[in-house]
């Protein structure tokens, strides 16, 4: 089994030698205006689980931060969001996470979820002030630890340097007294947005029990083209 590189960087320009599971469902934007190539970009499901998750917790914190509208209005709403997207998160990443042997990260982070809008609710229905004015930080920390135990499962620095920020700025930002959830929602979205545009670090391929033994001969020889472009 080839091993990582320890002078890889944390996130670098995308590969283009992607194994079966990142090839399935893979999107390839391209945008072209006359000769000038303006997109052209390719996103694995993986990808597109990161910037969708980035795209609603930027909407989700700003709008906390900025929209006129009720908490109890904003708790239901981004509920039934958050549910929703933790279903779309599974259903993306079934077959990635099956074949690299991770169903059960997928699960933890469904049930992340569903822990943080449980909390978040009570909080909020329940009028637990305390509660209400530290979402910030009940979020930031339970992503971090998610972060955390991601990075342990598939060996990332990357994921783990993300769940140290995370941890970092749920404890100054609970210091602060504005803008809390304006700075959550860059830290948040920001983050998730970086690690669907780049790749970041993972262990080496592990030996597939769902792969035919055509499909694994395709993963070493694309694991070889990737190691000769570190």
């Amino acid at each position: 089994m080839p091993h990582r590189s320890p002078s890889e960087p944390l996130l670098r320009s995308k590969q283009s030698a992607l194994d079966i599971q990142d090839l399935k469902g893979l999107l390839h934007l391209r945008w072209r205006w006359g000769d000038w190539v303006v997109l052209d970009a390719h996103y694995t499901r993986i990808d597109q689980v990161f910037m969708l998750w980035g795209l609603i917790a930027g909407v989700i914190f700003m709008t906390a931060e900025w929209a006129p509208l009720l908490w109890t209005t904003q708790a239901l709403l981004w509920s039934v969001v958050t549910l929703s997207i933790s279903a779309i998160m599974i259903r993306l990443s079934w077959c990635w996470a099956r074949i690299e042997r991770l169903r059960w990260l997928v699960c933890f982070w469904a049930s992340l979820m569903l822990l943080g809008v449980v909390i978040t609710d009570i909080g909020i229905f329940g009028h637990w002030g305390w509660l209400m004015g530290h979402l910030c930080l009940l979020w930031l920390e339970l992503c971090a630890f998610g972060y955390g135990v991601s990075a342990i499962a598939v060996q990332s620095r990357s994921l783990g340097t993300v769940g140290l920020i995370h941890g970092l700025s749920g404890v100054a930002i609970a210091n602060l007294s504005t803008h809390s959830f304006g700075m959550t929602a860059l830290i948040m979205a920001g983050t998730l947005l970086l690690l669907g545009e780049y790749q970041w670090d993972m262990r080496p391929p592990i030996h597939f029990h769902h792969l035919t033994p055509e499909e694994r001969q395709f993963n070493q020889q694309q694991q070889l083209l990737r190691q000769s472009c570190l």
